[in-house]
């Protein structure tokens, strides 16, 4: 088995040459469609559709030496676990946070294969278990990479030669409770909010606004929650600086999820000729303190992060704000968010 030689030497010519087998051959069309389907669910909020990117925070990928330079193990490995800080596209610096996904060995397969062809002119396939090769070599790595240890080549002046694991830069709470609404509301931000509000909550200058340091976050949940239940539409200055752009509501905490999965249950208990079981609507209860549970870990986290300092916040001041903006079915306006203070 190729994982089974014994010399570190070895294994990575074994992965050198496993690598290279099959990335001449064509890629199925249907294949490159699935990866297209995959990048724009899981890539295109950054990089774009079109693979332009948003500089000077998120990198082009059309005709970047990133992906000509090593179509496979590289960007495979991107895709797995990330990278991190300064790095060069195009002889430009940027200096962001690429999060890694969880996708399966296919889907990162399909969307690396997509990249390459569709950004890059690439001809070659890139299989499943090329991609559990890359995997199973670094099955160790529990943080982002970052560019100096993918490609020296492609490093900035800055980037650490060594890779930091996640939980080692995280600020170590003395309230246990507190520490984990900041990790699970870390995670929560990071799939809902960080493709416009930056990993770091610095923004898009000029498209997206800030969350660090913002003076709308200082006032607190009664004002953050209300977006994320309904959103936000029109423009807001946020630190002196016009926005003018849609922050849509959290699709899975909204009121209309929760009503589908209400239909749902009763679907699944109701039989003819027989009383709707009841248990539907405890599994309603249920379902509404999971969401007030995860958004009040969500606005905990962005409360307290970047210079934010609000403290924390509790599933019951959810449930208040979210009771008392009920009959609220449209987003906000930065006007109406003023009145909430």
């Amino acid at each position: 088995m190729l994982m089974e030689a014994s010399s570190p030497i070895l294994r990575t010519a074994f992965l050198l040459v496993f690598l290279s087998l099959g990335l001449n051959a064509k890629p199925d069309p249907e294949f490159v469609k699935s990866g297209q389907a995959v990048f724009g669910r899981t890539c295109a909020a950054c990089h774009q559709p079109t693979g332009e990117g948003l500089p000077p925070i998120f990198p082009p990928l059309v005709s970047s030496e990133w992906l000509t330079k090593d179509s496979s193990s590289l960007v495979i490995r991107i895709v797995i676990h990330g990278v991190e800080g300064p790095m060069r596209f195009e002889g430009k610096k940027f200096n962001n946070r690429c999060i890694p996904t969880s996708l399966s060995d296919e889907e990162v397969a399909q969307v690396v294969t997509f990249a390459a062809a569709a950004f890059n002119g690439g001809s070659g396939a890139v299989s499943g278990l090329q991609v559990k090769a890359v995997r199973d070599a670094n099955k160790g790595r529990k943080g982002p990479w970052t560019a100096h240890e993918l490609d020296p080549d492609l490093a900035l002046e800055g980037s650490s030669k060594k890779g930091k694991d996640d939980s080692s830069t995280e600020k170590k709470e003395q309230n246990p409770a507190l520490a984990g609404q900041l990790k699970r509301g870390k995670v929560a931000y990071i799939r809902n909010c960080s493709a416009c509000h930056n990993i770091n909550g610095e923004g898009l200058p000029a498209v997206f606004p800030p969350l660090a340091g913002s003076e709308w976050v200082a006032i607190g949940p009664k004002l953050i929650v209300p977006v994320i239940l309904r959103g936000l539409d029109g423009p807001i200055v946020v630190k002196k600086q016009l926005y003018d752009a849609i922050c849509p509501p959290v699709s899975e905490w909204s009121s209309a999820a929760m009503v589908a999965g209400r239909l749902r249950r009763l679907a699944d208990r109701t039989v003819p000729g027989r009383p709707i079981d009841l248990s539907a609507q405890r599994e309603d209860i249920e379902d509404a303190n999971r969401i007030e549970g995860e958004i009040a870990d969500l606005v905990t986290y962005l409360g307290n992060s970047w210079g934010n300092k609000i403290g924390a916040v509790a599933p019951d001041d959810v449930k208040a704000i979210r009771a008392s903006i009920s009959s609220r079915d449209k987003p906000w306006t930065a006007d109406e968010l003023k009145a909430q203070k």
